[in-house]
Formats: structure tokens, sequence, C-alpha cells
């Protein structure tokens, strides 16, 4: 399913088989905010991001489109995202920021004039190399034309277009005085917008940051 097909089914949902209710710009933006919408509500567009670690370099730069890290690997083997407040307070070193080693704990920096990930320990010269690799919930990209798929042309996301859809019918909605009709109907597409989420849910596993398991700290499991 593409723009234009998305277009055409939320139009016939809000009575707008013409097209003549709402603007072309209007269509266009709505449905990348749904594209986006359905993405963040569904947890289930992600990609991979591989980084070669650096002798001396703890820092490494965020992908464009990153929202926010649904694992790491490193060389293989997981390495547990932290906050970073829970690193600070729980390293062992006071010197946490200069710490150098086998990196064992990555934190996120998505604060705009930063959008890292930083490593702790900072890698060595025995640690040159080696791979970090993050896999990541993912922006999609706009659709800027009526050819261009939604969830970036993921053919595993080809069975929930319809809940992208269904939310942009449910925004369009919202423009409209608000009666016992267009309460029905919203709450109508809301619920199948919410029907596809749950089945993107149901079919990907989601993850999210972990505190540090440091021996000592009050999050310490053995």
């Amino acid at each position: 399913m593409n723009r234009g097909t998305l277009r055409t089914f939320a139009s016939l949902w809000v009575n707008d088989p013409n097209l003549t209710r709402y603007t072309a710009a209007i269509y266009n933006n709505i449905l990348n905010i749904a594209n986006e919408r359905f993405a963040v509500d569904s947890e289930a567009l992600f990609k991979d991001s591989e980084y070669t670690l650096v002798a001396d370099d703890g820092t490494y730069a965020l992908p464009s489109d990153f929202m926010w890290e649904k694992e790491f690997e490193l060389n293989g083997d997981d390495i547990k995202p932290v906050k970073r407040y829970t690193l600070s307070r729980n390293a062992k070193s006071s010197n946490w920021k200069t710490t150098k080693g086998k990196p064992t704990h990555v934190t996120v920096d998505p604060e705009e004039a930063r959008k890292q990930i930083l490593l702790y320990p900072i890698p060595d010269g025995n640690s040159a190399g080696d791979t970090l690799t993050m896999v990541y919930h993912a922006k999609p990209d706009d659709m800027s034309s009526d050819s261009d798929q939604p969830l970036n042309g993921d053919t595993y996301m080809v069975r929930f277009h319809m809940g992208v859809a269904a939310w942009a019918a449910w925004a369009l909605l919202g423009y409209e005085d608000l009666t016992p009709e267009i309460d029905a109907k919203m709450s109508k597409m809301w619920n199948l917008y919410m029907y596809y989420v749950n089945e993107a849910k149901d079919n990907y596993d989601n993850a999210a940051s972990e505190p540090m398991n440091m021996r000592g700290g009050r999050n310490y499991r053995p």
C-alpha cells in the first residue's frame, strides 16, 4: 500500500471520496504524521547500526533517524544500556568519564546538540576494532510522493498499513465539528488503529533500557 492508496482509504472513511473536503497538503501531512505515529506506538519498526570501536574514543554518533534504542551487542554479546545518571551513580570509579578498558555498558545521549552513544569504560587498545551493534527504533521516512510506502517500505510491515490509514482518518475527523456521528466514527477509527498497533506489538519483540547490574549498586541482582 502506498501513499495514494492510504489517502483513498482515509478519504472514504471520512466521507470524502472526491478529495474535496480537505486539501492535498492536509492529507499528505496527516498521512506522514500517521506513519510516524504508528512506528512510535507499535514499537515494531527498527534497524541495525554497526560501529567499529576506536581506542580512546568512547562516543559514537547516533543515526539521523534514531528514536530510541532497542538493544546493544558487542562482538555478538549483549551489552547493557543504562541511563547516564545510573552510570554516574553506580560506577566504581569517580572518574568514570575517563576510565578505559573493555566496554561493559552503554548509554544514549539523544540531546540534539550531542546525539551520541557513550561507552563505559572507554575502549582501550585491546578493544579497538571490536564491533558494537545497536538495534534501534527508527523514525520512518516521510512519504513525499504517492508511490512511496509507509514504514520505510518494510515488507514485513505491509500487513499493518491499514492502521496508518485508520489513524489518518481519525485525525482528519478532528477537523470536523464534534457531533455524535463524528464521535462514533472517530471511536471506530481509533479502535481500528489500535487493533493494528496491538497486532504489530504481538508480532515483534520490544526491549527497553534496564538499570545497570553492578555489584554494590541498589539494582544489583546476582
